[in-house]
């Protein structure tokens, strides 16, 4: 199964076995409609069930069924949460992609000049950009239309059109 981290895991909640769960996405809704999420580290996982969910400031609060008192909630500090790929991919439709089915993709210029493989994310106020690292250089591309000109995530592949002076 192919899982997708969503957030990680803080410090307890109350006595009753809540915890605060601080999602990588702020705008992100899955704790609060999904039944079932996974914790754990990137090699092996846990299933839980998710009985409440209530968002807050800056994360979640939320209860699950197998988890009943605030010892039992200590012990998931600091664990990742994840959701099944399944799940999330449900929701797009068919020229929709996942941002995270962006990471290992190839950059290719128009010209077919290798930029890498995308390694990264980040969220600026104005625009996503994508980290792309070669063997020689990381390269910073904008997610704006006049840069990023194709994405085929079928041939994992993305086609960009940088300006004169983007790549020093």
């Amino acid at each position: 199964m192919r899982v997708v981290r969503i957030g990680v895991i803080g410090k307890p909640h109350g006595l009753k076995g809540e915890v605060r769960v601080f999602p990588d996405n702020p705008d992100s809704l899955l704790l609060s409609t999904s039944p079932t999420i996974l914790i754990g580290q990137d090699d092996r996982q846990d299933q839980l069930n998710i009985s409440q969910a209530s968002k807050s400031n800056r994360y979640y609060i939320v209860k699950f069924k197998e988890i009943t008192s605030r010892e039992q909630a200590e012990t998931l500090k600091g664990k990742k949460v994840f959701i099944d790929y399944q799940e999330l991919a449900m929701d797009t439709g068919d020229d929709e992609y996942l941002l995270c089915d962006l990471i290992g993709m190839a950059v290719f210029d128009l010209e077919g000049k290798d930029y890498g493989v995308i390694k990264e994310l980040i969220d600026t106020s104005a625009n996503l950009v994508f980290v792309s690292r070669s063997k020689e250089k990381e390269f910073l591309i904008p997610d704006i239309p006049e840069v990023v000109k194709e994405i085929d995530v079928d041939n994992n592949r993305m086609v960009i059109d940088p300006p004169e002076g983007l790549f020093p």
